[in-house]
């Protein structure tokens, strides 16, 4: 089922979708305090740096800029306005400054867990992995019940292969916040790692009913049905991600169209149903991704339309690079020409 799973997961290598992951998550909301009444130039700055209203970003580092200017003392109020701009540097992406600011707050008050949590989150994105690690791990024994620490700690463990650390942050996570889909998102990606399929699904499961429109999620557990051969409940999955608004909906078209065409239970094949799929994934990816005009030949294919097989199947073979290992590619060609369409198997 090589070929079903790798249309499923919608060609890994040209988009991650499976192992796409919930994104570290920043602590500053649990330490600002809106109605703080720090010193300020004008009450619009203030408003703007403690983030009352929506605010640009350019706001938020203006208002806290003139906040820190006219502060008289050094207390947590001015350590809150530097972590606030840190805040806005940190989205702005320029780390560097972000991470000038953190130090401030944090020397203003250094038993402010979440500071360390926003910081050690800079760190990770400038590259400092180390020193992010030990961040997260001083935010977790100021407070034990800082799970975003333990979140983002689990990131960074699976990124240099420690998958049962992550696992035991991750399980952290759930206690504290079991509400939050990204934790049982991300531990899900880690059990398929691990081969774990039952345990993936039932956090995907759980993803899933704590934030329903997680589109990818639906893909990535269709392939996990694939590989257990419920070739019914991934059809489900695949058809309902295909109704969902996603950035690329024509991964979700391609991964259901060669399902219905290539199936190796009759009952799921639709030639018909997987003509029209893959035609729409090949107008959204403006006819230049081979993956999806190989799911239309085998679509045809299914279909009896033998001749149009050949043509999309010979169009997939002048649009691979050179160096590509083309020879399933060649045997499906070879099957077409002898009115035979393709069959994944079930082994």
């Amino acid at each position: 089922m090589d070929r079903v799973a790798a249309h499923a997961r919608v060609a890994v290598e040209r988009g991650r979708e499976l192992d796409r992951n919930a994104e570290p998550v920043a602590a500053r909301h649990d330490q600002v305090r809106a109605g703080a009444p720090v010193l300020a130039q004008t009450p619009q700055e203030r408003a703007w740096c403690e983030g009352e209203d929506a605010v640009s970003v350019d706001q938020r580092i203006d208002g806290c800029s003139a906040v820190i200017k006219a502060a008289r003392d050094r207390s947590e109020k001015l350590a809150e306005a530097f972590n606030n701009r840190a805040i806005g540097y940190r989205v702005k992406g320029d780390y560097d400054r972000a991470i000038q600011d953190y130090n401030q707050a944090i020397k203003l008050n250094p038993k402010n867990a979440g500071a360390y949590v926003d910081r050690a989150l800079a760190l990770a994105r400038r590259g400092d992995g180390d020193a992010a690690m030990k961040d997260y791990t001083m935010a977790i024994t100021l407070n034990p019940q800082q799970w975003q620490a333990y979140f983002n700690r689990a990131a960074e463990l699976r990124d240099h292969g420690k998958l049962h650390e992550a696992v035991a942050d991750l399980n952290q996570v759930v206690k504290l916040n079991p509400e939050f889909a990204g934790a049982y998102l991300n531990r899900g990606n880690i059990y398929v790692r691990q081969g774990e399929l039952d345990k993936a699904i039932a956090d995907y499961n759980a993803a899933l009913l704590r934030d329903a429109n997680l589109s990818y999620v639906y893909i990535v557990r269709a392939n996990l049905f694939l590989r257990k051969k419920n070739y019914r409940k991934a059809m489900s999955d695949l058809q309902t991600a295909v109704q969902m608004d996603t950035k690329k909906p024509e991964r979700a078209l391609n991964a259901l169209a060669w399902l219905r065409a290539t199936c190796p239970e009759p009952g799921i094949r639709d030639g018909k149903e997987g003509v029209e799929l893959a035609i729409k994934a090949c107008e959204l990816s403006e006819w230049k991704d081979s993956g999806i005009i190989d799911t239309l030949a085998a679509a045809y294919a299914e279909l009896g339309d033998f001749d149009r097989a050949i043509k999309y199947q010979k169009q997939v073979l002048q649009m691979v690079e050179p160096s590509t290992d083309d020879g399933k590619l060649r045997q499906r060609l070879a099957l077409y020409g002898k009115h035979k369409p393709y069959r994944e198997t079930a082994n």
